[in-house]
């Protein structure tokens, strides 16, 4: 089974954002998390593509929880990204509880990359700094 998962898991995550974070759960290594940045600082390279990124690895901690017959692994995926510490109305709270539903129906990696990607471009310039994210 874990073979089997984590060359799911390879197939989904693309080599840049496995640079950026890495989260150690259980028995294996899950790569996540962008870094904050504000697209009011074109130098800082900030880009939508990230958070599109950090939804496919959601999604993609989501179906491992799955096939390795996590108990609630709504519950799990949840914790993993400390979404019960993020603030109503915040850009975080919003930007997961859009993928969420998503995640949950197991969309496409491509159909998830989107949905976020779009969100992030919707959002203020400053929306993704961490006094606006949480």
């Amino acid at each position: 089974m874990r073979n089997r998962a984590m060359t799911m898991f390879t197939h989904l995550i693309s080599p840049d954002v496995a640079k950026r974070a890495v989260i150690t759960l259980g028995w294996m290594t899950i790569l996540i998390a962008p870094a904050f940045e504000s697209r009011a600082d074109p130098g800082a390279g900030f880009s939508c593509h990230h958070w599109g990124e950090n939804a496919k690895n959601v999604l993609a901690d989501y179906r491992i929880r799955l096939e390795s017959g996590m108990d609630n692994p709504e519950a799990g995926t949840k914790e993993m990204v400390s979404y019960e510490n993020m603030n109503e109305g915040k850009t975080g709270k919003l930007y997961y509880d859009t993928i969420f539903p998503k995640v949950f129906a197991l969309v496409s990696p491509e159909t998830i990359y989107v949905i976020a990607k779009e969100f992030c471009e919707s959002m203020p310039d400053d929306a993704f700094i961490p006094d606006n994210f949480y």
